[in-house]
């Protein structure tokens, strides 16, 4: 399995962009960020950068979903 976004010109290390990426995604970028962010993980899981844990943590933020993984494992 590759890693899709690795080529892409994203901020890679910059987990806060990410965020903001993934909430305007849900929210759309009419509803202010939070007013206090998640820390930045000190180690990324294998394939992530920061940024596209940051983008996660966005999605997880503004849908109100504690962890994305656990999504369709509820009966």
């Amino acid at each position: 399995m590759t890693n899709l976004t690795a080529s892409l010109p994203l901020p890679h290390d910059d987990f806060a962009a990410g965020f903001r990426v993934g909430w305007e995604a849900v929210c759309g970028d009419g509803v202010p960020l939070p007013r206090v962010l998640p820390m930045a993980p000190r180690l990324t899981t294998m394939g992530y950068s920061l940024f596209t844990l940051g983008v996660r943590a966005g999605v997880e933020a503004a849908t109100g979903v504690e962890d994305l993984d656990d999504i369709g494992l509820r009966p």
